[in-house]
């Protein structure tokens, strides 16, 4: 066969020569639809099937695209098929907010800043880098390179895993579309085949890897990469190429495209300002570091000792996460205990008034610790969420009625609930 046929390569056309068989194209679907397509919607059928389909080709996807679009707006007896309408079919083929896809790159991500400062507590300056970065990343919608990648540099239990959490949840619709990968579990060469799957001919070649088999169920991720610096060199240069290039392949041969994802790099930094091999960290030792804040050329300094030139030079920024102190800690708390208050009358239909100065001593008492916000959460549950729940469950069905909750009475200093049922009236 080999020897009687020549083998033509078909290469998927650019962007703009899509365009003209779009273009070409139109046409027949605007007369079998009954519909107009405007210049707008064409465009963009392009455009974004391109950044937002990646196990499809050119034209192909945009036509498809374009074919549901025109079908959609028939059956709404309408005559004339928007950018809004190629956004909202797109929407339901990739699961993403239409909000996300409306986005122009003129516009960047606004309203990213608010939303992560009502999910993270007292990190203002790193919400605002982030911010500015994924807004000016946003707007060179040609690039293949992820949408952001970012160093999180501090002690544990400040609010970088939240905060990837939260930006998972305003780009991607939902906080499933976080994923953590332990990097000191890859701390050997044959590690890598645990991401991108096994060579040929060994156990586990047909499986697929960690990460093809996550793209392939969501292709919209942010991928937080912890203890980044335990990883084996060949699993750092796998990652450096993703930063650098948006793209790798597995063991399959099956390209993965992370142009659609974030990536959130974290390092052994402990709340004591060690690392996790017992070492100095610079800017987050005790004493008057603590109040200042780390340098953030010490910080960068640091990341540069700990992890591959490369892979730094390949992120977009390195953000320093200050332990939380004070008055930081108490509006984390007072947020946790709104949360639970939010949480119990949405499940068992229960309101719960609270005194402010039983709100006010709870977060004064979380305050005391040494900064962890797990320790914090922790804190909020064993003095109020599970009191709260105890008496509930123990008081019967309360669905429709009111309780208060006020201070009670201390012998050691930490604070206590006292629970009463509001009558009806």
């Amino acid at each position: 066969m080999n020897r009687r046929f020549e083998i033509v390569t078909l290469r998927e056309p650019t962007q703009e020569e899509a365009d003209l068989i779009i273009e070409g194209v139109a046409s027949i679907y605007e007369k079998f639809h009954g519909v107009e397509f405007t210049q707008d919607a064409l465009r963009s059928s392009v455009r974004l099937t391109d950044r937002f389909i990646a196990d499809r080709s050119l034209p192909a996807k945009a036509i498809d695209l374009l074919d549901r679009a025109g079908a959609r707006v028939g059956r709404e007896a309408r005559c004339l098929v928007e950018r809004k309408d190629i956004v909202a079919v797109l929407a339901g083929l990739v699961d993403l907010p239409v909000e996300f896809l409306s986005v122009s790159p003129s516009e960047g991500l606004r309203g990213l800043d608010v939303f992560l400062r009502e999910k993270v507590v007292g990190h203002d300056e790193c919400v605002d880098e982030v911010s500015r970065i994924l807004g000016q990343n946003w707007s060179r919608f040609g690039s293949r390179r992820p949408l952001g990648s970012f160093i999180f540099a501090g002690p544990k239990g400040v609010g970088k895993r939240t905060t990837a959490q939260a930006i998972a949840e305003f780009l991607f619709g939902s906080e499933q579309a976080f994923m953590d990968i332990d990097m000191s579990d890859y701390n050997e060469a044959h590690a890598l085949s645990h991401l991108i799957g096994s060579p040929p001919g060994y156990v586990g070649h047909d499986e697929g890897g960690l990460l093809s088999d996550a793209l392939t169920r969501r292709p919209f991720l942010v991928i937080q990469w912890r203890h980044v610096e335990q990883a084996h060199r060949s699993v750092q240069g796998l990652l450096t190429q993703i930063l650098t290039e948006g793209t790798a392949t597995d063991r399959r041969g099956r390209r993965m495209d992370f142009r659609n994802t974030v990536h959130v790099l974290t390092a052994g930094f402990d709340s004591s300002g060690d690392d996790e091999s017992g070492s100095r960290t610079v800017g987050f030792g005790v004493g008057e570091s603590d109040e200042r804040g780390a340098s953030k050329a010490a910080v960068r300094a640091r990341c540069r000792r700990l992890l591959p030139g490369d892979l730094v030079a390949a992120t977009d920024g390195i953000l320093a996460f200050r332990p939380l102190r004070g008055a930081m800690i108490r509006e984390l708390a007072m947020r946790l205990i709104r949360r639970a208050l939010h949480d119990m009358e949405r499940d068992l239909g229960v309101g719960i008034e609270t005194a402010p100065e039983l709100v006010d001593s709870i977060a004064h008492f979380c305050s005391l610790g040494k900064g962890d916000a797990s320790a914090v959460e922790a804190g909020v549950t064993r003095l109020f969420s599970r009191p709260a729940s105890d008496f509930l469950f123990a008081n019967g069905p309360l669905s429709g009625r009111t309780v208060r909750a006020s201070l009670g009475p201390s012998s050691d200093g930490t604070p206590t609930v006292d629970f009463m049922v509001v009558a009806n009236d």
